[in-house]
């Protein structure tokens, strides 16, 4: 049972929290709701957290990368949505 509990909690659920908040935007995204992006980027903001606390180098450098892009593409679709508000 204490092996159990100790795998549930290793990371303080930021584990848990990084896997809910991926899903959920993921899922918003394929509604094309944008706040799916900043689900996404909490995420990676969670997930790299937990890199840091498991010191997997890779993992850190990929976390940073998709911060960077979800960061662009968060701008890039406020950008598209302000185009179609002045083209209507």
């Amino acid at each position: 049972m204490n092996e159990i509990l100790e795998a549930l909690t290793r990371f303080y659920g930021l584990d848990w929290i990084t896997m809910l908040l991926g899903l959920t935007g993921t899922y918003l995204i394929s509604k094309q709701d944008k706040r799916g992006l900043a689900c996404n980027g909490l995420a990676c903001v969670c997930s790299l957290f937990v890199a840091f606390m498991s010191d997997q180098s890779g993992f850190i450098f990929y976390n940073v990368i998709l911060i960077y892009m979800l960061v662009k593409g968060f701008r890039a679709w406020g950008n598209k949505q302000a185009q179609a508000s002045v083209q209507n």
